[in-house]
């Protein structure tokens, strides 16, 4: 039994080397085939984009065509808005001159019905024509001119005149007379509240000096201002304004505007 079991293992340490040496030759010989030939060429492909599918173009397309659309609509919306800018500026423009129609409406309204008191001057019955000369101690000569000042309400309402002034002034012939009156030069000849009802007429007599001795080379003015009110205001004027002829004849002063005006 022993034998038989040494000659069991005998045989299996044994095998045949060439059948040993074929098996291990057989893994090298499979290698050796998978590994590519030397002597074929290889092509190797470096940083190559992928070709453009038909899905991107598309895409390309779709955006530019938005981008289109885009810049088309921002040009409708400024077109838009400079149209209703220009649209607004007209209306504005209608509104405002809706608004100094309103304005003038009323303006010519008023007027139609407010108190116009008018004024002007006259001599003095019995008083003479000439001014009336004086000389001071001094050697200083005075002119005194006595006038009537004559004021009448041609308007629709009653109006209360709240003060008179008036000045005469004797000027050298190359120096004119202001562009518009000088109120703080004037005197005033009456300050009392006095009433004026629709076509009333006061009159007030007053002598007016000045300085000097007129004639042809020294002209000589007389100016002033009636200052009233009436229902729709409290603040209106009116001016007026005379040259004195050397015969003493009263002219409404020419060339000056401002001395015969209503306010």
């Amino acid at each position: 039994m022993r034998w038989l079991l040494i000659l069991s293992l005998f045989a299996v340490t044994t095998v045949n080397p060439s059948q040993k040496k074929q098996a291990e030759t057989q893994p090298q010989s499979t290698n050796t085939q998978s590994l590519p030939n030397p002597t074929s060429p290889v092509t190797v492909v470096v940083n190559q984009p992928a070709p453009e599918t038909h899905k991107d173009a598309s895409k390309k397309q779709a955006r530019d065509w938005y981008d289109i659309l885009v810049l088309i609509a921002a040009f409708v919306a400024a077109f838009i808005g400079l149209r209703s800018l220009h649209q607004v500026k007209r209306q504005a423009e209608a509104t405002e001159a809706a608004a100094n129609a309103a304005k003038d409406n009323a303006r010519a309204v008023i007027n139609a019905e407010r108190a116009w008191v008018m004024a002007s001057i006259q001599r003095v019955p019995g008083q003479g024509t000439l001014g009336i000369q004086t000389t001071n101690g001094e050697g200083i000569t005075t002119t005194g001119y006595p006038v009537r000042i004559v004021t009448k309400n041609d308007g629709k309402t009653p109006a209360w005149i709240v003060e008179k002034r008036a000045v005469f002034v004797i000027r050298k012939h190359s120096e004119p007379l202001p562009a518009e009156p000088d109120i703080n030069s004037m005197k005033i000849i009456q300050d009392s509240l006095e009433p004026l009802t629709v076509g009333e007429e006061t009159k007030l007599d007053k002598t007016l000096t000045s300085v000097g001795i007129q004639d042809y080379d020294h002209p000589a003015y007389i100016y002033g201002r009636i200052k009233y009110r009436d229902v729709f205001s409290d603040n209106r004027e009116t001016f007026f304004g005379y040259e004195v002829a050397v015969n003493g004849h009263l002219e409404r002063l020419s060339g000056y505007p401002k001395y015969n005006t209503n306010k």
